[in-house]
């Protein structure tokens, strides 16, 4: 009895997987367009609701007599906004085109698979499928800045004091193990009251 050959069954599960994963992160694409543009799903819905709207006038006793009309004026509507009319001429890019650029790129591509809910499992997906040459690495970089506030007070030991409350409370993103001192105060006129160097102000 001759033995199964399951390597053409799972070949083809895999791509049926990758399929699904592909479209997946093209929708999540869209949305973060849609973001970047400062455009809304409710302007989305507008738009398309407007194309539809335009048709019916235009088609008025097919639209009213025909079975599943609704669905297909929709449908019909999504196609006339990907095809040629977007937001006001504006839209993102295809499918194989976002294969080809955007999904090419892991530290994009990390950025939005972030953004979803089981991204631990989608980024794990991602970097054994199609970047399995690649190895994660966590680098520490030293940055220098400065954090200025603006704080209301009597006196400057009071203004660094809450400056000091500002500074522990900030979100400072993904910068860890952050340690500052107070160096400067200013005045409202932008002039030196205090500076590293100079005696702890006592009031």
């Amino acid at each position: 009895m001759e033995k199964e050959d399951r390597t053409n069954g799972t070949k083809s599960t895999l791509e049926a997987e990758k399929s699904v994963f592909e479209q997946k992160c093209y929708e999540a694409y869209k949305l973060r367009w849609m973001l970047a543009h400062g455009e809304t799903l409710k302007e989305l819905l507008h738009t398309i609701g407007d194309i539809a709207a335009e048709s019916t006038e235009e088609h008025a006793m097919v639209a009213a007599t025909s079975e599943n009309s609704a669905k297909a004026l929709l449908s019909e509507a999504h196609n006339t906004f990907i095809m040629e009319t977007g937001f006001d001429g504006s839209l993102w890019v295809c499918l194989e085109e976002f294969l080809q650029t955007e999904f090419q790129d892991p530290g994009y591509m990390m950025g939005l698979i972030d953004l979803m809910d089981d991204h631990e499992e989608m980024w794990k997906f991602y970097r054994e499928h199609y970047i399995p040459e690649k190895q994660e690495y966590y680098v520490t970089m030293k940055v220098e800045g400065r954090f200025i506030t603006k704080v209301l007070a009597e006196t400057i030991k009071e203004a660094k004091e809450l400056a000091v409350s500002e500074y522990e409370n900030a979100d400072f993103g993904k910068l860890e193990d952050i340690d500052g001192d107070c160096i400067i105060v200013e005045d409202a006129d932008g002039d030196y009251v205090w500076e590293t160097g100079d005696p702890d102000p006592e009031e």
